[in-house]
């Protein structure tokens, strides 16, 4: 069912029915925001790349991501969704809890609406380690004051028997400083012209 509902399209989300126009400047708006914390001899990680929507894009462009993801399916259409590129992106299926990188070994990690899905400060630790000295981690989460978000908790726990919820703001930011970020900034990812409606970035410093 997952699979049905999920696109392979890395432009856009949904399968089942056409991405929005919508849908596709909120993605286009969300790389672009990213993009400007990557360098081109950056060495950089998504965590829970989806089926590459965010990566795919920006490996075009020349930018070395390495994508993760947990799911098989994913990984299927991480795999199908890189065919064609000059340069194969490398591939990784792996538990965001346990990286299979080894320490120091990146300048930035990217990680998109996912932190509320994983144990947070399990995850964010794993993210410190793999870090390099000033290397960045940027995550992007649902704003929680937006009532669309709690809406969608909703319904995601009662199809998947989940007791999941979105974290606010002071909780990723504390969840942050106790995987030993000391540096944390925050800015809204302008995808509405509401706040409320637009997601949170925080960008991190490892050192």
């Amino acid at each position: 069912m997952i699979e049905k509902i999920f696109s392979s399209d890395p432009e856009g989300r949904l399968n089942i029915y056409p991405c929005t126009e919508k849908e596709k400047s909120i993605c286009q708006a969300i790389r672009k925001e990213i993009s400007k914390y990557m360098k081109p001899n950056f060495k950089i990680l998504e965590v829970a790349s989806g089926n590459g929507w965010a990566s795919i894009p920006l490996i075009k462009k020349g930018y070395d991501i390495v994508v993760s993801d947990i799911e098989d399916f994913r990984i299927k259409q991480l795999k199908a969704n890189s065919k064609g590129l000059k340069k194969t992106p490398k591939i990784v299926k792996c538990a965001a809890e346990d990286l299979p990188f080894r320490t120091k070994s990146f300048d930035l990690v990217f990680c998109i609406n996912s932190l509320h899905h994983l144990n947070p400060l399990k995850v964010l630790k794993e993210f410190k380690r793999v870090l390099k000295p000033k290397g960045k981690l940027v995550l992007i989460e649902k704003n929680y004051l937006n009532p669309m978000t709690w809406i969608g908790d909703i319904i995601f726990n009662s199809i998947y028997n989940t007791r999941e919820r979105t974290l606010t703001k002071s909780e990723i930011v504390k969840y942050l400083k106790k995987a030993g970020f000391e540096q944390v900034k925050t800015k809204l990812v302008k995808t509405s012209f509401l706040p409320i409606s637009c997601p949170i970035l925080y960008l991190c410093y490892s050192d």
